[in-house]
């Protein structure tokens, strides 16, 4: 895992402006019970590799470490991913299987969460 701390504008530009069907994206609110695992998933491209977006909700102060999980629904729904960072940041990880369905969950209240492929990033959406 390769991590980067991110400046808001392209934690803006990468988490608002890029959305394509489907993706997977998940905000984690204190008033949720417990932390909410995605319900739609990113399709893992050609490269094997994903971009996890972590921010506080509507990428606005106050920043701090978050954690989030990736599951994969090929394995049996198992947690396949975990990684820590300080908001904004991008998770980087490679070694995934080619047209696997993977979820966020993030794991800190108050954050939001969203995995994009590398290509999906190149064509900006």
């Amino acid at each position: 895992m390769s991590t980067t701390t991110i400046s808001q504008e392209t934690m803006q530009q990468l988490y608002y402006h890029i959305n394509p069907t489907p993706h997977s994206e998940k905000a984690y609110q204190k008033e949720d019970p417990a932390p909410p695992i995605a319900s739609r998933a990113t399709i893992v491209g050609p490269s094997g590799a994903i971009a996890v977006l972590v921010t506080h909700i509507y990428n606005k102060p106050p920043f701090g470490a978050a954690e989030f999980a990736v599951w994969d629904a090929a394995s049996g729904g198992h947690k396949v991913k975990q990684g820590s960072g300080t908001q904004p940041y991008r998770a980087d990880f490679t070694g995934l299987t080619p047209g696997s369905r993977v979820y966020i969950q993030p794991l800190t209240v108050g954050t939001m969460a969203k995995i994009l492929t590398p290509e999906q990033i190149a064509a900006g959406g």
